[in-house]
Parts: structure tokens; sequence; C-alpha cells
């Protein structure tokens, strides 16, 4: 029993090593990017209202309480960290309750689980309560297992409560499933004909219920209305479509994702692997169990079969509201529930490539530590590219200061011919200038917007001048100059010349004040 907890406690050590190695990066950011600009520096009781009308008040409160905090910003991701860090120990340890899994094969999907490179929308702020339902979710599913375990009426209590609560996030409605076939599957020895499965069925009707009950009270009570009013609405159409979106989906977000990962390797990231691989063999050397994980037998099929059911679960709710999972712009918040199917997925397709041309153990595990050490570098630059990102944002702020034009004037056309640094292809929306102006002359009388979204009449955008866009003393008129963004001196897609700034931005601020405005420069085109 000492040695199995041991290897349990080093399995864990593991998981986090190379799930902070991946995302660890998080903690050092401070940027805003997209929502977060009506959430930062925006009166609590607007953003109550907000989320009251987006049918999620207590986002608002929660939002409100974390940003009166002292370094809101670390905070935020933290919770962020641990929340997606604590779910991977969830699923490791309700995988171990799948007697068909060997402990390798635990230890690798875990791993997959954790540090599979999708949802890089995790970075914003607004996204947090997606990360608080996304540990919810699975600290209910692990609180269960211990209910089936130990037959203790409070965890099925305590299990059944959590799990509600996730479901803020809707689309663990459908994922849920993934749960009950947990169920079946533990008491699949009580079912021996039909009249016992209604007897599961009925012994367990308060977790058949639960999102139905979930369902009829959103309904009832939590419909989106005003700014949000149609805000994720189902209908005919969207179910419809969804079947083809699912499959589209399994590209964008499973193939895509294998694809960027093989982009990325390099010398560097290939003797990582080999290294990593070394350290695998030494964790499964102690267990003889591990040394049968690569060979083959029908359940490897049958797992891979598992792992597309839970990849449907996982994309059919955003497909049937017509949202496309996807890794460029913010799209790659639908992608949230991809990572365990994609798990299972990748993980049982490696033992069916290694028994087919009969590789070996070792040469599974070389595989396996490759993808784990392409999946980790993938990560580190999404973190490096969104740090980049932020400071565009900070560069803008300060040639916004600077402008004359900006401060005698109150309506802009963005032209943004320095894209490069956005990032996963992303736009700026017009309300993040517009917190952007904000934060550069503390007011609420400017807006801008992309060339590419405006319409050409300054009427169309009337229903946003208030204070949830950070427009509240705006005086509607025509857009009176084009700000071009442009690139400046200081180019970070140096790697040198980015560490630098990053060291200034944390050790020396009068340095990176001088240098942080040189990393764009404006130009202007009157109307």
């Amino acid at each position: 029993m000492v040695f199995k907890n041991r290897l349990i406690n080093r399995d864990i050590v593991l998981i986090f090593v190379l799930y902070t190695l991946s995302h660890g990066l998080i903690l050092i950011n401070q940027g805003i990017y997209w929502d977060d600009w009506i959430l930062y520096n925006v009166d609590g009781q607007i953003l109550i209202e907000k989320f009251t009308q987006a049918g999620a008040a207590w986002t608002g409160y929660f939002h409100q309480f974390m940003l009166s905090l002292t370094n809101s910003f670390f905070c935020y991701h933290l919770l962020v960290f641990l929340a997606y860090f604590f779910a991977s120990v969830f699923v490791y340890k309700i995988l171990k309750n799948i007697t068909e899994l060997s402990s390798a094969s635990r230890l690798f999907i875990a791993i997959f689980f954790a540090i599979f490179p999708v949802n890089s929308a995790r970075i914003a702020l607004i996204d947090l309560p997606y990360a608080l339902c996304y540990f919810m979710f699975f600290l209910g599913f692990y609180i269960l297992n211990k209910y089936m375990i130990t037959q203790n009426i409070l965890f099925r209590l305590l299990a059944l409560i959590i799990i509600f609560f996730s479901f803020s996030v809707n689309s663990f409605l459908m994922f849920y499933s993934v749960i009950f076939l947990f169920i079946i599957y533990k008491k699949r020895a009580n079912i021996t004909d039909f009249t016992s499965f209604v007897r599961l069925l009925l012994r367990h009707i308060d977790f058949i219920l639960l999102p139905f009950i979930f369902w009829i009270i959103r309904i009832l009570y939590l419909k989106p209305h005003g700014l949000y009013t149609g805000y994720n609405n189902l209908g005919l159409s969207g179910f419809v479509k969804a079947p083809l979106l699912v499959i589209v989906s399994f590209f964008t977000s499973f193939l895509e994702i294998l694809g960027n990962a093989l982009q990325s390797m390099s010398i560097t990231v290939f003797i990582s692997g080999v290294i990593l691989s070394f350290v695998f063999l030494w964790f499964i050397k102690s267990d003889s169990e591990n040394l049968q994980s690569s060979q083959f037998d029908n359940m490897n099929y049958f797992f891979i079969l598992f792992g597309l059911v839970l990849f449907v679960f996982a994309i059919f709710p955003y497909a049937a509201v017509n949202k496309l999972p996807l890794n460029n712009d913010w799209h790659s918040r639908h992608q949230l529930l991809i990572p365990l199917g994609a798990a299972f997925i990748l993980y049982y397709a490696v033992q069916i490539f290694s028994w087919k041309f009969e590789l070996g153990l070792k040469i599974n595990i070389l595989i396996l530590s490759l993808t784990i050490a392409m999946f980790t570098v993938v990560n580190i630059n999404s973190y490096i590219d969104f740090q980049k990102d932020w400071y565009k944002q900070l560069s803008v702020i300060e040639n916004f200061k600077r402008s004359d034009i900006i401060k005698n004037n109150n309506t802009f056309i963005i032209e943004d011919n320095f894209n490069e640094l956005n990032a996963n292809d992303r736009y700026y929306r017009f309300y993040e200038y517009t917190g952007m102006l904000k934060a550069a002359f503390s007011d609420e009388k400017r807006f801008a917007i992309n060339k590419n979204d405006y319409s050409g009449n300054i009427n169309d955008y009337a229903i946003r001048f208030n204070s949830h866009y950070n427009l509240k003393n705006y005086k509607k008129s025509e857009p009176q100059y084009v700000i071009c963004i442009n690139k400046g001196l200081y180019d970070l897609d140096k790697i040198n010349i980015f560490l630098k700034l990053l060291y200034y931005d944390y050790f020396k601020e009068g340095k990176f004040s001088e240098k942080i405005v040189q990393v764009t420069s404006l130009s202007y085109i009157k109307i």
C-alpha cells in the first residue's frame, strides 16, 4: 500500500511538472484581452447588470470581487492555473477505477488531458468562470466516484450539488453524459436484463434528473435578456447543422492541433522528448503492469471509439448553437471540453500504430514523449504570443496618450497595419479600443472601431454608446480620423528584444516605459 501511494504521488508530481512547463507562463501575464476590457476599470454595478442580463448574475458578483483584490490579474490567472491542474488530478484518480486501463495508460491520458494545446482563450480574465466550472465538474465526478466506492450518502449529495453548479457553463449539460456512462460501467455487474437496467436507472434517478432540473431553472429564471436576448438559443437549424460542424471540428480541433504540434519539432524538442522518454521508462519499470502497456488488445479500438464519443459530447453543444471550435481569434473557448476525448483518441492511436508496426515499448514511449514535448512547446509559444499582444496594446495606449489628434477628437477608424503581434490572428473589437482610450485619458468620451468592422454608418453602433462599453460620455459624431497602427522601432519578433522587455517589465519600470512606446507607431489620415 505504501508503494502504491508513493507511485500515485509521484505520477501527480510528474503531471504537475509537465503541466507547469506547458501553462506556467500564464502566471506572469498581466494582460487585458478581448472582453476583459468591459470588465477592467468598470463600475461593479454595471458588471452585475451585464451578467444578470446574460443569465449568470453570480459571474458579475464574482468578477466584482476578483477585480477588487490586490494583484487581481495574478489572482485570476492563479485560479485558472490551479483549476485546470486539479481537474487533471481528478481525471487521473477517476481513471484508476477503470480496470481495463494500465497505470501507464492512466498517466499518459491524464498528461494529454492536462496539456492538449486547445482553449488558449483561458488566458482572458472573463473566461475564469469556465475554468471554475471545469474544476467543479471533474471534482463532482471524482466525489461521485468516491460515493460509488463507499456508498456514503454525503458524497452523493455533495457530487450532485457541485455538478449542478458546474452546469453554469451549459455545455456541461451534454458532457454530463460521460458521468452517466461511468455509473453504468461501475454497476455493469448488476445489469443482467432490461428490468435490472431499469432498476439501476431508478436508483440513480437524481443523477438522471439533475441536468433537466438545471435546464428548467435556467429557462424560467436565468434566461438571457436585454443585451443578450437570444444568446445561445437552441433551434432546429442548429441541430440539423450540428453533425457536420462536429465532423469539421475534428479537423480544426484535433488533426489541426497535431499538425501545429509537428511544425514545432526541432532538435531541442527532439532531445527533450528523448530525455522525457527515459523518465517515463524509469517510471514504468517500477510496476510490471506497465510493461504490458504497449501490447495490443481489442480494448484499444474500444477506447478510441470511447474517445470519439467524448469528442462528440464536447463539441455538439457548441455546434448546436452554430459555434465552431477553432484555434484562431477567441473561438478556442469552444474547445473547453475537448481534452478528455482527445487524450483517449491520441493515446490509443499511438498504441495501435506501435502494434501494427511492431515498434516495441521503447519506441512507443518515445513517440508519446515527443508528442508531449511538442504540445508543451505549442503551449509555451501561445503564452509568448499573448505576452507580445499585451505589450502591443500597452504601446498603443502610450501612443494614444501622446497624441493631440486623439485627445482633441472623439471618433476614429482604426487601420491595424501591425497585426503580426495579434495573438491567434485575432483582431481588436471596438470595445477593446474604447477600453484602451479610457486607459489613456481616464474618460469615456472616445469611440474607435476597426476599419473592417465599420459599416459606414455611426448610427449602427448607437446601442453600444453606454457605460457597458466604456462610452458613458461619448457624444456621437462622424469619424474624424483614421488612426493607422504601424510597427515601431522596438522589434518584439526578435527573442532577445522580447526577453529584454519582459525583464524591464518586472525589474526596471523606467526602462520599460521608455521602450514600450517604441513597439508601435501611429499615423493619421484626416477624413
